[in-house]
């Protein structure tokens, strides 16, 4: 189930391999199978983060389960890393959200996965 949402205001010259690397990288820091994953970006926004269009992004990552205080954080620092080796965005020019939604919230299939 896991989703990991890329917004930012650089331009990804090739985005079939941004999100393959993206998919991998997010079923192996949530420890699911890449056949969950949905991966999704939004590059060339407009986007602005402290006062400047310089190159910036948010991310959400959202999941059932494998996310909490310490596993964030290292989600959040390989993550960053990523972007910047990716993007050329600083850590420090962006925000990532954590959320698990709940099996309830989550609809796959034509349920949700509380029925799952």
């Amino acid at each position: 189930m896991p989703l990991v949402e890329v917004k930012t205001n650089v331009k990804v010259p090739n985005h079939h391999e941004f999100l393959s690397k993206l998919s991998t990288l997010a079923a192996n820091l949530l420890d699911k199978p890449i056949t969950g994953i949905n991966a999704t970006l939004e590059d060339c926004k407009s986007l602005y983060f402290g006062g400047t269009n310089a190159p910036a992004f948010t991310v959400r990552v959202k999941s059932l389960g494998s996310l909490g205080l310490e596993h964030n954080k290292e989600i959040s620092k390989k993550l960053s890393e990523f972007l910047y080796n990716e993007l050329g965005t600083p850590n420090d020019r962006g925000y990532i959200f954590f959320e698990n939604p709940g099996r309830e919230n989550c609809g796959w299939k034509g349920t949700t996965f509380a029925y799952i």
